[in-house]
């Protein structure tokens, strides 16, 4: 990681706010959609201008029982609908590792991404490339364990 690439902060944000400010629904919530409970949501902001500071994307993390599931979106943030490299990866804390990648060019989201996590700790990594820049990379530790 170069020193103009930095780790962004992910803000926990509640779900029903984030349902009612963002809208989320229609075509790309059907076609990436998760099984299973909405757990968690991380806003993304970008690193770089004009996206500096400014909402993004956001990961929507899931739990069915026992799998955790994400989805890394753009609805909402200025790149949405527009084709970018984008990422997302989430992991469990087995021994090897679990995880699951999806990354390419997507005008919507990245995902969704599956690993088996009964009784585990998960973790996931995203990212989103414009135009030759790293607009935003964000990740969290180990969380929702057990």
């Amino acid at each position: 990681m170069t020193g103009s690439r930095r780790v962004l902060k992910a803000s926990v944000t509640a779900a029903a706010v984030v349902a009612a400010t963002l809208g989320f629904a229609g075509t790309a919530d059907a076609a990436g959609s998760c099984s299973g409970s909405l757990i968690d949501t991380y806003n993304v902001t970008g690193d770089y201008s004009p996206y500096t500071g400014q909402y993004v994307g956001q990961v929507r993390l899931y739990w069915d029982g026992t799998n955790n599931c994400a989805i890394f979106t753009k609805s909402g943030g200025p790149l949405y609908g527009v084709t970018t490299s984008m990422s997302i990866k989430l992991m469990a804390s087995t021994s090897p590792e679990r995880s699951d990648t999806d990354s390419g060019n997507f005008s919507q989201y990245a995902g969704p991404v599956t690993v088996a996590a009964a009784g585990k700790c998960v973790r996931w990594e995203g990212s989103i490339v414009y135009n030759g820049r790293t607009v935003a990379y964000d990740s969290i530790g180990w969380q929702h364990c057990g």
